[in-house]
């Protein structure tokens, strides 16, 4: 009886849970982060002594005037605390963004102190027609090689 209760309370909660996003989506509120970024992530790994490794992907809603990173906050961890490294802005760094695409994939480098941890705050952007948009997204921490 309680594994019958358990499976229809399941079911219900299942149900409840989908039905708003599907409600959202008849009544024309989007499901991606904002009307011109759909994905954004980053990646931060160590894969040489020295050397952390930022990836990162960007996915406009619609084929994008521009898009890519506005800039790049490096950030090092001392007794705990986060500390300033480096920053790094599209406009030293014009790879930064790309034009008439959908789609931003880039890789860079920054050289670390071995036995430091890391972690990069990217600011992803997005310019479609007369609109653009900016959000913030703070990578994992990663111990360099």
């Amino acid at each position: 009886m309680k594994r019958t209760l358990l499976s229809v309370f399941l079911v219900f909660t299942l149900l409840f849970a989908i039905g708003p996003v599907t409600w959202a989506d008849d009544i024309g509120i989007e499901p991606y982060a904002s009307d011109y970024l759909d994905y954004y992530s980053i990646t931060l790994k160590s894969n040489k002594v020295g050397s952390m490794q930022v990836s990162v992907l960007i996915d406009a809603t619609d084929v994008a005037d521009i898009v890519g990173i506005q800039s790049a906050y490096i950030e090092y961890q001392q007794n705990g605390r986060w500390k300033f490294y480096d920053s790094l802005d599209q406009s030293d760094y014009p790879e930064f963004f790309q034009y008439d695409t959908g789609t931003f994939l880039h890789t860079f480098t920054f050289d670390g102190v071995s036995g430091d941890t890391y972690r990069v705050t990217i600011t992803p952007y997005a310019k479609i027609g007369s609109g653009s948009d900016t959000k913030s997204l703070t990578s994992n921490s990663v111990r360099c090689k």
